[in-house]
């Protein structure tokens, strides 16, 4: 019983840590970009079947299909990722 928990442990941290560097690649990017500010007090970003959307405004399709292919897990299935930042107020929300 030990075993398998240790097991189902070791396969979840391999997850986060997959989805961890899929998210700070997608964070970068963002910065390059231009969408957000290094550091920004507040931002809100959000990718899912329905689009990208930043500050809440649509992007554009070119855009939407740049990240969209960012945004994939290991079996190459998207990831739908919401993140909002205010101040100390963070919510994250990611979906695979």
């Amino acid at each position: 019983r030990h075993e398998e928990s240790m097991k189902r442990h070791a396969e979840s941290m391999k997850r986060h840590e997959e989805l961890s560097s899929i998210l700070d690649n997608v964070n970068e990017e963002l910065v390059k970009d231009g969408f957000m500010k290094k550091n920004a007090e507040k931002i809100d970003f959000k990718i899912d079947n329905t689009g990208l959307y930043i500050d809440g405004k649509k992007q554009s399709q070119e855009v939407y299909s740049k990240y969209g292919s960012l945004m994939k897990n290991k079996d190459e299935k998207p990831i739908n990722y919401t993140y909002k930042k205010d101040g100390a107020n963070v919510q994250v929300m990611v979906k695979d």
